[in-house]
């Protein structure tokens, strides 16, 4: 059979992260010179394609009212959405284990073992496919606790695994409790495995002149908007806010609708960034941005995959606590240091990958 890989996560989101991880790891496979393909695979608690009809959910007339005023940008964002991920290479679509013959499977990385997420689809787990390597890249939990219903099927599935790494802590501490026996490494997520200038080319240079701090937000977070508001005004600077919710008004620039290349380039042209997002996070140190991090108060079990990647960078500072002192807040992030701990998780994560693809 001739060698090719098929990479199975979550690219069709209409998530800046999930995008850019797919695109990040497929891009990196192929500068391996490796055939690959991301599997369009499509778990409909994943993939949605906004419609009036999904948009009008919900009995809160206000609530719809503003889905409706917004419906166009979401609709032009997943049209952006689409366009960015098939700069890759993306199979047909496929529908639940119904994949063509592989010489290996790749999972990962996301929240693709997050069985709250997929609604129990256990195709990520490769559960019953037969005859072909598996393996697992940066794979997540997403959780912070294993439901027991699903013990028994996890440990089954990942015991036929060939690889395993993740990119959290619990991730390797479920695993070791699941296997004991087996090696399971820690990597980076995949958005690493490219440099900041190869993220550089893709993204789109801002409309904006002046000079702004950036919010990006997957859930309100009342310290956040506070201290990007005080830094805005103190630094004389616009503010800008990607897909902020305008039933809590921030007095600044909504963008509502940017694609991952446009999102990149807002990301890449802060003075500051400020967010709540894993991977507004990891594109802060990519574009080694100052930038501070609020921790998600109602999804907690999502805060040990940016406390791991802080720690391991020794950036636990950059954590914004409900009281910060506002002059101490511009000190400037000494890179240097965090580069070569970086450089070598980015190496370690190399060496996990290549094992994989090359063999």
């Amino acid at each position: 059979m001739k060698k090719k890989i098929g990479v199975l996560t979550f690219h069709n989101a209409v998530n800046y992260g999930a995008a850019l991880q797919a695109y990040a790891l497929e891009r990196y496979i192929e500068k391996k010179g490796v055939d690959s393909e991301l599997i369009d695979y499509q778990n409909p608690y994943v993939y949605r394609e906004p419609t009036l009809k999904w948009i009008w959910k919900g009995k809160n007339l206000v609530w719809n009212i503003y889905n409706t005023v917004e419906y166009p940008f979401w609709y032009k964002r997943y049209k952006k959405f689409e366009t960015f991920i098939h700069k890759v290479n993306v199979s047909n679509q496929y529908e639940k284990g119904n994949f063509p013959k592989y010489s290996c499977l790749l999972v990962g990385s996301d929240q693709v073992w997050n069985l709250n997420t997929t609604h129990g689809d256990f195709t990520y787990y490769l559960k019953g496919v037969k005859d072909v390597r598996k393996c697992s890249y940066a794979s997540s939990f997403g959780t912070a606790k294993l439901d027991d219903k699903y013990k028994d099927d996890i440990r089954n599935s990942l015991q036929e695994f060939d690889v395993l790494t993740v990119r959290e802590n619990s991730g390797k501490k479920f695993i070791n409790e699941l296997l004991p026996d087996r090696d399971v490494e820690l990597v980076l997520d995949p958005t690493f495995l490219l440099t900041s200038d190869e993220w550089r080319k893709i993204a789109v240079k801002p409309k904006y002149n002046e000079k702004y701090i950036l919010i990006y937000q997957l859930a309100y977070s009342k310290p956040l908007i506070h201290y990007a508001q005080l830094l805005a005004n103190a630094r004389k600077c616009k503010l800008i806010t990607i897909n902020g919710n305008p039933r809590q008004p921030i007095k600044g620039i909504n963008v509502l609708d940017a694609g991952p290349d446009e999102w990149l380039g807002l990301v890449e042209g802060a003075e500051m960034v400020l967010t709540n997002s894993f991977h507004g996070t990891v594109f802060s140190i990519i574009f080694k941005k100052n930038f501070y991090t609020s921790l998600l108060t109602h999804q907690a079990e999502r805060n040990d995959r940016v406390m791991t990647l802080l720690t391991e960078l020794g950036l636990e500072d950059r954590i914004l606590l409900d009281e910060m002192n506002l002059e101490l807040m511009d000190d400037k992030i000494d890179y240097s240091v965090i580069e070569e701990r970086l450089n070598k998780l980015i190496n370690t994560s190399y060496n996990c990958l290549d094992k994989v693809i090359e063999i």
